[in-house]
């Protein structure tokens, strides 16, 4: 913004009496605006910023801007943005389009630059707002992210930002904080069905996360009353596993099946949950023809096996016997991260709640903090030595690798409550980071958790996945996966043997108490009765296996896809007789 508009005016009483003569004076009203906020009197700061998008001076430039979007010119659309920038400095609409076009090309640093210096002239603008939270998680800055949501709710309270805080209070653990504003949110929902529903879904996420099983019910219900139609509330309910449907609530469920015109996600969660119901009942056949019903209507974009197979070798080919000889030599040793990775229903959640059992052990989430340090190191490859993360990780020094490992620490330290010597970073797909793990975080623990192929590409195709798992809705997609991640840990094993401890699911079922205490053995831990007792741990558990870690250890699953077997013949010849061969003894109950 123009300085000199606001050093006309020495006090908020000087801008509020000009306005009274000239309230279409585009440039003072953003001006008043900012006084308002500074004092705190935030309504009156909105409504004034809303009254300056009114007269806004450059609305035939946001039209072109509008058609050339239309089109797909995104380099006229940026040029034009740029020169209303010029003239307005801090314009809304000019902000909201580069940080659109930074945020398609993946230039977060830039969105947020942007993003920011229009937040300092105008503090109250809370759609640009909305989107500086965003941007703020694109580049790894969860705390950062955390305060600006806390910040939009106290400028406005309205239903949107509370829906922006409540869902920011959910992706980073913040259960009571969501659950604290769920009063205030619903009352702001001023009785929308839809918004309702959406809210009473929210909440039993949270209460199942962290283990009130009847609230979590009662919430997914109550959703469903508001959305009858609402998908994700009916999976949910599913999903606990230890939820039985009533045959109205089953019969309903096969009507919401065969509706055509039932939105193809929430029909597929539906489906989802229909099957999982045959499925409690020993229906198998049933079972099983809903399962492929629910995989084959998910919209997820087809995985390309082929196109996996080459990241896959590309990944090999970069981290060389010579790449990761080179590791960082500062990282802090105050404490040490345990990764726990690899495919989804392998046992990880199990293997979390068994350390964070332990006293010295913290878990945490499935965080995101290591792919915001992977991209940070394709950033710096390609500032210094212009070229792709894989292309050009062996050119990192031991200096620049430890200030990526100090990084990595530093995002991972908000999640870390308990400040415990180790914290468990459990997000699965990390098996593709190994190399960068090990060349950032040298003492660094890594733990693949593993489970034979049969079972876990079973357990996979019945699970509906928020997000992440594309490769999961076809039975030799899973299988063209679960070779991919073989080939890659064997990578690892080969060129840096005795880096992943590895840990096979059916070992710990057959053999809990020895299996658990190799475990706490090779990861450096004494052994802590409360790990064979993991439980009775009241710690939240956000993932697809929330209720099973809170049993104690069973073998029901153990085996479970011979029940099936004539269903799953895609992926056992995805998979091929190679591979089954490698888990012969883990094959059967």
């Amino acid at each position: 913004m123009d300085k000199s508009v606001t050093s006309n005016f020495d006090s908020l009483e000087a801008a509020e009496a000009y306005v009274l003569n000239h309230p279409q004076d585009y440039d003072v009203l953003i001006a008043l605006s900012r006084f308002y906020f500074d004092v705190e009197r935030f309504s009156e700061a909105v409504e004034t910023l809303e009254k300056s998008d009114r007269c806004d001076p450059l609305g035939q430039d946001f039209q072109t801007i509008q058609n050339a979007m239309q089109l797909g010119d995104y380099s006229r659309a940026r040029d034009c943005a740029v020169k209303m920038l010029e003239k307005k400095p801090s314009h809304p609409r000019a902000v909201y389009t580069l940080h659109h076009l930074y945020r398609r090309q993946g230039e977060h640093e830039e969105s947020l630059k942007v993003l920011g210096e229009a937040l300092a002239i105008r503090p109250a603008h809370i759609l640009l707002r909305q989107e500086f939270i965003r941007a703020c998680e694109d580049c790894g800055l969860f705390e950062q992210a955390v305060k600006e949501a806390r910040k939009l709710i106290k400028i406005e309270k309205n239903f949107s930002t509370y829906w922006v805080f409540m869902n920011v209070c959910l992706r980073y653990g913040l259960y009571q904080d969501l659950l604290d504003v769920a009063d205030a949110a619903t009352e702001a929902a001023q009785n929308n069905q839809i918004k309702l529903g959406e809210l009473q879904l929210l909440c039993g996420h949270a209460w199942r996360i962290t283990g009130h099983k009847d609230k979590a019910i009662q919430s997914y219900q109550s959703c469903l009353k508001h959305q009858p139609q609402n998908g994700a509330a009916w999976w949910a309910l599913a999903d606990l596993k230890t939820y039985a449907f009533t045959q109205n609530e089953r019969e309903t469920l096969q009507r919401l099946s065969n509706q055509s015109d039932f939105h193809p996600l929430q029909k597929c969660q539906a489906l989802f949950a229909l099957a999982r119901s045959y499925e409690d009942d020993a229906d198998l056949q049933r079972a099983m023809s809903a399962y492929h019903q629910a995989n084959a209507c998910h919209p997820a974009n087809p995985f390309n096996s082929t196109s996996f197979e080459q990241a896959i070798d590309r990944i090999t080919k970069a981290f060389s016997p010579e790449t990761l000889s080179i590791q960082a030599d500062k990282t802090s040793k105050d404490v040490t991260p345990i990764f726990i990775l690899g495919l989804p229903r392998s046992g990880s959640t199990l293997i979390e709640q068994i350390l964070a059992s332990h006293s010295h052990v913290e878990g945490t989430l499935e965080l995101l903090a290591l792919p915001s340090v992977k991209r940070e190191a394709h950033r710096l490859c390609v500032r210094n030595y212009d070229g792709h993360y894989l292309d050009k990780i062996s050119l990192l020094q031991a200096d620049l690798l430890a200030s990526l490992g100090h990084s990595y620490l530093e995002k991972a330290e908000f999640f870390r409550k308990e400040k415990a010597p180790y914290f468990i970073d459990k997000l699965p797909h990390n098996f593709e980071h190994v190399g960068l793990i090990h060349k950032i975080l040298p003492h660094a623990i890594i733990i693949d958790a593993r489970r034979n192929p049969m079972d876990c590409g079973y357990s996979l195709y019945k699970q509906y996945f928020s997000a992440g798992s594309g490769f999961s809705y076809n039975l030799q997609s899973i299988g063209a996966y679960y070779k991919g991640y073989l080939k890659l840990m064997d990578h690892w094993d080969a060129h840096i043997p005795g880096k992943v401890v590895r840990f096979q699911y059916e070992a710990l079922v057959r053999n809990p108490t020895i299996i658990i205490r190799e475990l706490l053995s090779l990861i450096g831990l004494s052994f802590e009765e409360s790990c064979l007792n993991f439980h009775k741990n009241d710690r939240a558990v956000r993932t697809a296996s929330s209720e099973q870690v809170r049993q104690p250890i069973y073998s029901k699953s153990f085996g479970a896809w011979q029940s099936v077997e004539n269903y799953l013949a895609p992926l056992k010849n995805s998979l091929g007789e190679e591979t089954l061969d490698r888990f012969k003894s883990y094959l059967s109950g």
